[in-house]
């Protein structure tokens, strides 16, 4: 199988995960919108970004290095598995200890319990991590792809049953671990077919690991605490009930981000890595990537925009109205994150883990200082609006590096970016035209919004791209 072969099978199987898991998250959500309060989700939000911002720590940066290079040794590997599991360890006593110091910041003490049990994740994780790096470096994501489906399905499961006894947050923070534990076992059980830990090691055989390793650490840190530094400021100074409406918005608008974007990057990185010194394959394969990438979510966006209201009125249900607004303002984020974040992927190909590590400095920044003014005038729809005008600035500066440093040529694809917009654009006017002839209910009204949104979109794809059309006919996409 050649690497184009590759690719298509590894894009299918993560498409497939994608897709499954994207349908499950959605009806875990929507269902237990009707159990849990907007606090709840709250706190399940600042519980995610403590726990997401504490895992960056576990590998120090490690498992992109070892897809990047192409010669790691067996020595190399065993000491990063065990390197793995001992800041495993040393991360949950940290959380564990900090999480009333976490509740006082954010004064609110039940946070604190809930802190200890989701810190558990980390002496679970480390065991599975390096294997599945391992695993995407050979290409082998139909094993991951099951695995995520099966781990995704337990959770929903558990969430449900959890809720339904009444155990509130906790049926969110129980299904993540059980959700990591099911990841943890299926990557070991397939992973140990390629690598089995030994000894002895030293942390000499990880030097040359460090340097890219560090700034790959730096950067996921910067750019993971800029990316919630809005949501930060929201809990600090508007409460958790703030915090949750906003952050149920933003889950919505990044949803299709961290679905979408994944099924071709995770897919990308490694086939990057392989050609990263042949500039015109890189060209042409990063081309093809954020096109299609585009293709999928402007419309998404756009849709997401003119049926706000409906898909809180039927998703969340009552009490979660004052979402709709910040789902409409966010759009505009969604769409230039989406168009951005692939970058990262040749970025990272061509070895310069400090570039994205010195702009998410700026980011960092940018957004916090846009954030506090925004939060302290007691409008989320401030914050918003902040965070999209940060989101475009930076946007801006992050391609300028694309083109740079990973010497990528826009002038070859722009042109069919740009059509896709006008397509969007074209759709868009048809649904918020038709949208508004006839009064409907909630499931007709969105019905009808996707019904005519496809069959618009479907019919411009078919008479100006009708490359992409069958492209995407063929994928079942």
């Amino acid at each position: 199988m050649n690497l184009d072969q590759d690719a298509v099978s590894s894009f299918n199987w993560v498409g497939l995960s994608t897709v499954v898991n994207a349908f499950v998250q959605l009806a875990q959500v929507a269902l237990l919108a009707r159990f849990l309060t907007s606090t709840e989700f709250g706190m399940m939000a600042l519980i995610q970004i403590v726990v997401t911002f504490s895992t960056f720590f576990l590998d120090m940066g490690f498992s992109n290095a070892v897809i990047q290079k192409q010669d790691v040794t067996h020595r190399q590997l065993t000491g990063l598995y065990w390197l793995n599991i001992a800041v495993g360890i040393i991360t949950f006593l940290a959380i564990y200890s900090l999480s009333p110091f976490i509740a006082n910041v954010f004064d609110s003490q039940s946070i604190s319990s809930l802190i200890k049990v989701a810190a558990a994740s980390f002496l679970i994780v480390p065991f599975g991590q390096l294997y599945r790096v391992i695993l995407q470096k050979e290409l082998k994501f139909r094993m991951l792809a099951v695995t995520d489906m099966i781990a995704t399905g337990a959770a929903l499961l558990c969430s449900l049953a959890l809720a339904l006894q009444g155990y509130g947050v906790y049926s969110l923070v129980l299904a993540m671990l059980l959700n990591n534990a099911v990841i943890t076992i299926g990557c070991m059980l397939v992973g140990v077919r390629h690598f089995v830990p030994s000894g002895p090691f030293s942390l000499d055989d990880l030097r040359s690991f460090y340097g890219f390793g560090l700034f790959q650490t730096g950067e996921k840190v910067i750019n993971y605490f800029g990316a919630q530094v809005d949501k930060l400021i929201i809990g600090r100074y508007l409460g958790m009930d703030a915090l949750g409406l906003y952050n149920m918005a933003w889950n919505i608008i990044i949803f299709p981000i961290l679905r979408i974007n994944p099924v071709f990057t995770q897919v990308a990185f490694p086939i990057f890595s392989k050609i990263q010194n042949m500039p015109e394959q890189l060209n042409r394969y990063y081309g093809k990537m954020l096109s299609m990438i585009m293709l999928i979510n402007f419309p998404l966006m756009a849709g997401l925009f003119l049926s706000a209201d409906e898909i809180v009125r039927l998703f969340y249900g009552p009490g979660w109205e004052r979402t709709a607004p910040i789902i409409r303002i966010l759009a505009a984020a969604g769409l230039l994150k989406s168009f951005a974040n692939p970058g990262w992927t040749v970025i990272l190909a061509k070895g310069r883990a400090d570039v994205g590590f010195y702009l998410n400095i700026v980011w960092v920044f940018l957004i916090g200082a846009i954030s506090y003014p925004a939060a302290r005038s007691g409008s989320l729809n401030a914050v918003a609006y902040g965070q999209t005008a940060a989101t475009l600035l930076i946007g801006l500066a992050w391609h300028s590096l694309v083109i740079k440093y990973g010497e990528i040529s826009y002038r070859s694809f722009l042109p069919s970016i740009l059509k896709t917009a006008l397509m969007t654009a074209g759709m868009s006017f048809v649904v918020y035209l038709l949208g508004h002839l006839v009064e409907l209910s909630t499931i007709q009204s969105l019905v009808t919004k996707i019904m005519i949104g496809l069959l618009t979109y479907g019919s411009l794809l078919f008479y100006f791209d009708r490359e992409s059309f069958d492209l995407i006919r063929r994928r079942g996409y």
